[in-house]
């Protein structure tokens, strides 16, 4: 009660109202105050700290990644050139590179292995291309591996990226 005496006459004194004003007004004033209850004090909640992000760098696992050819052809296909294209988007500056090239098992040996080792500088000479340093990109070729059915799941580059993407 006292404080809103005090009020009362800071604010009498800005009024310009005399002592004997702010006493009437504080008589007239008080019993109404002391009669009614005070009204509740509604808290607001504090909104709870931010957490605390601290940068980790957790191990990332490989980007693989497959090129599919057609039969007896090394040219990459507008679909090969999508993925490569992505691929060399989100390869950071020290990734590593591995190129393994395949081929289905028709034709004979010496023709498969020349056909996986041509598709395999074809995705490099791509991936150079797009602006990846050859020095990162380590190629190699397989030839014919497998008697499979699936013989388009053999004409490919598996293309593995290690080390550092985006």
């Amino acid at each position: 009660m006292p404080s809103m005496l005090a009020l009362r006459a800071l604010l009498g004194a800005g009024l310009g109202l005399g002592a004997l004003d702010l006493v009437w007004i504080n008589a007239a004033l008080a019993p109404r105050l002391a009669d009614t209850a005070p009204a509740p004090v509604i808290a607001t909640p504090t909104p709870a700290p931010a957490p605390v992000v601290t940068a980790i760098e957790l191990p990332r696992e490989p980007i693989i990644d497959h090129v599919y050819f057609d039969t007896g052809s090394a040219v990459i296909t507008a679909r090969g050139h999508e993925v490569l294209a992505h691929l060399a988007a989100t390869t950071g500056p020290t990734a590593q590179i591995a190129l393994d090239g395949h081929a289905d098992c028709r034709g004979d040996e010496a023709l498969n292995q020349s056909l996986s080792k041509d598709r395999a500088i074809a995705v490099q000479q791509e991936l150079v291309r797009l602006g990846l340093d050859r020095a990162r990109i380590h190629v190699d070729y397989t030839g014919a591996t497998r008697d499979s059915s699936d013989l388009w799941r053999e004409r490919r580059v598996d293309i593995q990226i290690t080390g550092g993407t985006r």
